[in-house]
């Protein structure tokens, strides 16, 4: 259970340290997440909300592909070590897969959470973009709503 414990709090820390600011604008968001509420933001607000949502991906982008590239490296020295270990020995095939197995569980952990921290993570991009095309739908709602009534007024 300490061994979960630890790798929980380097996942989340990972994750954190590059989804923070995206994390902040979209709980900011989830406020007007009713039908009701949404109406309280202001056309300013709403496009100011896409900006900081693109500019908050763009910003994630590096950070997020270095995840990858950790993802990748973790893998290599995993393979590197169990192969080392492999080398090592004498005996059946079987043991050895064993203690390779065995003997390399903290590069094991490490493939599992880089692995599952990039999936996090683009998870989390998918769903921003997502959210900036439910504000820009109802940007362009909202300003096909005023041309109708812009002409209802004007005729």
């Amino acid at each position: 259970m300490i061994m979960f414990n630890c790798t929980e709090d380097k996942y989340n820390e990972v994750v954190s340290s590059i989804s923070t600011g995206l994390d902040t604008l979209v709980s900011m968001l989830s406020m007007y997440k009713s039908p009701d509420k949404i109406n309280d933001l202001t056309d300013e607000q709403m496009y100011a909300a896409i900006l900081d949502l693109g500019f908050s991906l763009y910003n994630i982008a590096s950070r997020f592909e270095t995840v990858g590239i950790k993802s990748d490296v973790a893998k290599i020295l995993l393979e590197y070590r169990q192969n080392d270990i492999k080398s090592g020995m004498t005996g059946k095939k079987y043991d050895k897969e064993s203690a390779a197995v065995i003997n390399s569980l903290i590069e094991q952990e490490d493939v599992v959470i880089y692995n599952r921290a990039y999936k996090a993570v683009k998870m989390k991009i998918d769903i921003a973009m997502e959210l900036i095309n439910s504000l820009k739908k109802i940007v362009t709602d909202r300003m096909e709503n005023k041309k109708l009534s812009y002409g209802k007024e004007y005729k």
